[in-house]
């Protein structure tokens, strides 16, 4: 449908055979050539965005490597239809706004790296999440109501990821509510995925409900991409998210099955930790004892078993499938919290 019909390659590095998102490995090249040729295009060289923009891009084609979320398209239309080539162009423009993502946060974050200065990296993101997927999902080969949809669903999730990093900024006590959390997860990182799925589906199903439910299950594996996330092995001096006050699902957890004294004293420890590591290593401690971690690796299951549950409603037996699933079950096991003394003697 999109004019592709085989990958550039069709080789996987030995290392990678065997690995279920292997099959989507001969895919990665082509995604990478077209989205360099999507900024030639738009930003052609010798412009003074061309470089910026490559740079932000080029970054991040670096830091996802072979395996990477971005081809999640692919294995969605190939669970569906068996043929991932029409959502090349989806995966492209997934590669460029996920890239324009992570470009805005370093600049929130202060810190623009190798992208040049706060100014480029602030109009190189914004063309990344905005113009440069438009553009590739208008590309040859793309029928034009197929795109319209497409720059439908690009519109949307750029709004519900907003919403999502907003409430992901919220530091006041009712922000702290698993629905809440929920509710900022699944826009500041399911509504990437949810939108990939969508686009791919769209290219093979014209069912509304069909549509809804690959969208669902985007954000479902989007939310456990950050439940993995905020499961990174760090100390009290690099917890960020402690450090910034951020709301996270576990901290959600923890306070909502408190007893009202241990519940404030979380709170207090939760305002002292952004500036005492003290204060900070105590709440790490009270979020990572046992009867914590149980109920929360108990939440996180359900969520993993919704996921699987709606996969295997959506999509036959297939390697896609496979592929898929591999990634839930992965960000949901990489996503459990071991508490505190665990593994020690």
């Amino acid at each position: 449908m999109s004019g592709i019909e085989s990958p550039v390659t069709n080789t996987v590095p030995d290392s990678l055979n065997g690995h279920p998102w292997g099959v989507l490995i001969p895919w990665d090249q082509q995604v990478r050539e077209d989205t360099l040729a999507v900024i030639d295009r738009a930003c052609p060289p010798g412009s003074r965005l061309h470089d910026p923009v490559r740079a932000i891009v080029t970054t991040a084609l670096q830091q996802q490597g072979p395996l990477s979320n971005r081809l999640f398209a692919l294995a969605v239309l190939g669970a569906i239809s068996g043929n991932p080539a029409p959502a090349v162009p989806v995966a492209v423009a997934s590669t460029l706004w996920f890239a324009g993502t992570e470009a805005l946060d370093d600049l929130v974050d202060a810190a623009p790296g190798d992208h040049g200065s706060a100014h480029e990296l602030l109009i190189g993101g914004v063309l990344c999440l905005g113009v440069l997927p438009e553009a590739a999902v208008e590309g040859p080969g793309v029928p034009a109501e197929l795109a319209r949809g497409w720059r439908r669903d690009l519109g949307w999730s750029t709004v519900a990821a907003g919403a999502g990093q907003l409430d992901d900024t919220a530091r006041d006590s009712e922000a702290l509510t698993w629905e809440r959390v929920m509710r900022a997860y699944t826009g500041k990182t399911g509504a990437g995925y949810g939108r990939d799925a969508r686009m791919a589906a769209r290219a093979a199903v014209t069912d509304p409900r069909a549509l809804e439910a690959w969208t669902v299950l985007g954000q479902l594996l989007g939310v456990l991409r950050q439940v993995h996330n905020d499961n990174a092995d760090v100390t009290p001096e690099t917890d960020e998210d402690l450090a910034n006050g951020t709301p996270t699902l576990l901290l959600a957890h923890a306070l909502a099955s408190a007893d009202p004294r241990e519940r404030n004293r979380m709170h207090t420890l939760r305002t002292a930790a952004r500036a005492d590591l003290t204060a900070r290593a105590e709440l790490r401690a009270l979020l990572h004892c046992p009867p914590v971690v149980d109920g929360y690796r108990r939440r996180v299951g359900a969520l993993h078993s919704r996921a699987r549950n709606l996969l295997d409603h959506l999509a036959d037996a297939s390697p896609y499938r496979d592929a898929i699933g591999n990634r839930i079950d992965q960000s949901a096991l990489l996503g459990m919290p071991e508490p505190a003394g665990a593994g020690s003697e």
